[in-house]
């Protein structure tokens, strides 16, 4: 049985809860031949077969299109507090800038026409779909659907949130990604990578009374529904805190205990996610996993060891990175500046593919967790085997391997003062 976090991931998009920035966020964790994003319209004509073996599966697709989903999945998506979340979209279609397409253009000239107690009244049917019951659509069948009103559409939404493995809050957003990157076992989601967010819209608090009772009767199913989803939600959130904290606590026994002591020399190596944040796994032909500092140009790393003495850091350096990448490349280690001592670089395979070591000296330290901070001058422009990145990715550099070892000076010193304690007894 496949874990949790090999199984195929399946993002169902709803408008207007912060999908954009996520689906973009989630092409880049996967090798992109790996991924399918595709309209409704896409995903009416794609087969099961099209769909399996692939790792990343999202887009705007209803619940009716889950049965083209592989059968061991997981499913999850994000809901948005309904009243909310209409007069986002309206002020997202008012705004608009992007092309018009079939399955847009009354929507986004009519919400340029229309103020927006007026444009929910439109008997329209692209209009009807993001005004009424837009959530409780999705998860019922099909949220294009013409009739919007029914009680058996939130009866059938009900019983399919138990297909989900799980539902993110938008209100709830970094909570809600830092919970999915807990059950997937990644790193830390970016907090504060936001696309799409409208710029200027009324609140809620600002609307005439009776455009909020209007509001409320036409996403009364929604209103419903979005209840369920909260109360599911705070009920995980509060699952996975305990288990946070009990895992926490193990790890606490384990590094202070005598169950197993820290290591006196640290070898970390990117065939395994590094325990810390700002890393991006990214495939290489070779199937060797290396962790891209980026977007940003500053990353963690942490590790158990005993108390340093003095130690030797070797950052092992590879991919088609520039010089000017490494050379501008800065460790702290338990916020203490490195002092690096060597830059040891070969070209190899081609242009700006640099096989790196950098040496750096740490500083002594009481503390048996090592923090190392990793800064980068600035991100460059991501390339794989010799070409440019086709999204247009930034990041700092790879490193394939971190080696912590004692100094010869720190192993003396540490033999001395076990012989002393033996003679002392």
């Amino acid at each position: 049985m496949p874990r949790k976090n090999e199984l195929p991931l399946c993002f169902m998009h709803i408008g207007k809860v912060g999908g954009h920035a996520i689906t973009l966020e989630l092409m880049n964790r996967f090798c992109l031949n790996d991924c399918y994003n595709g309209s409704p319209e896409q995903f009416d004509q794609i087969s099961p077969q099209e769909l399996a073996g692939k790792r990343l599966i999202t887009g705007h697709f209803s619940y009716c299109h889950t049965l083209k989903l592989p059968a061991k999945r997981f499913l999850f998506s994000m809901a948005r507090e309904p009243l909310d979340r209409v007069v986002s979209n309206y002020w997202y279609l008012r705004t608009y800038q992007g092309e018009e397409t079939p399955t847009n253009i009354d929507m986004v000239r009519l919400a340029k026409a229309y103020d927006l107690a007026d444009f929910i009244e439109l008997d329209n049917l692209q209009v009807r779909q993001v005004v009424e019951n837009h959530q409780c659509m999705f998860f019922a069948g099909d949220w294009r659907s013409d009739n919007r009103a029914s009680e058996k559409y939130l009866t059938a939404a009900m019983r399919h949130l138990a297909d989900f493995d799980f539902i993110g809050l938008h209100e709830h957003y970094d909570e809600s990604m830092q919970l999915l990157s807990a059950s997937r076992g990644w790193l830390p989601w970016p907090s504060k990578n936001r696309l799409n967010v409208t710029p200027r819209r009324d609140t809620l608090t600002s609307l005439p009374s009776d455009t909020v009772e209007r509001l409320k009767q036409l996403n009364d199913l929604d209103l419903r529904l979005y209840e369920e989803i909260k109360r599911c939600f705070l009920e995980q959130r509060a699952e996975m805190l305990k288990s946070l904290v009990r895992t926490n606590s193990l790890g606490q026994i384990v590094t202070d205990g005598a169950i197993a002591s820290p290591p006196a020399a640290a070898e970390v190596f990117a065939d395994k996610p590094f325990v810390g944040e700002g890393w991006h796994t990214r495939t290489i032909l070779s199937g060797r996993y290396c962790r891209w500092i980026g977007p940003g140009t500053e990353a963690t790393v942490y590790t158990a060891i005993e108390r340093l003495f003095g130690a030797k850091l070797i950052l092992e350096v590879c991919g088609w990175v520039s010089s000017a990448a490494l050379e501008g490349l800065s460790v702290k280690a338990n916020g203490i500046p490195c002092k690096r001592i060597r830059f040891d670089v070969q070209q190899d395979g081609g242009p700006d593919r640099q096989i790196a070591a950098l040496h750096f000296d740490l500083p002594a330290s009481n503390a048996n967790v090592l923090e190392l901070g990793l800064t980068s001058v600035k991100p460059v422009a991501l390339a794989e085997m010799g070409f440019p990145d086709d999204q247009g990715r930034h990041g700092a550099v790879a490193i394939s391997a971190i080696r912590v070892l004692g100094s010869r000076k720190a192993r003396l010193l540490n033999k001395m003062k076990e012989r002393v304690r033996l003679w002392i007894g």
